[in-house]
């Protein structure tokens, strides 16, 4: 599993492809300039709900975490299936 703030990663192909191939569950949280601490306050009041996607859903997949704890699937494995 990947955290991470780096929104870019859904705008980068290559990137993208990577996650496909690499059957990674990755969440990116898409809220902007942010302090450590409101980064790890989202983190952990999201952590449930990552924690029911990882769960729920077979990897790859890309899920966008949005304050305060919203967390949804933005590119599933068959939508990724088409980079691999």
């Amino acid at each position: 599993m990947v955290l991470t703030k780096d929104d870019n990663i859904s705008r980068n192909i290559l990137e993208v492809e990577q996650i496909a191939q690499s059957q990674a569950r990755v969440f990116i949280l898409v809220s902007g300039n942010l302090s450590r601490q409101d980064v790890i306050t989202i983190f952990v009041n999201a952590i449930d709900k990552i924690e029911k996607i990882t769960q729920g859903n077979q990897a790859p997949f890309i899920a966008k975490i949005y304050r305060p704890a919203k967390v949804i699937i933005w590119l599933n494995r068959a939508k990724l299936g088409r980079y691999i």
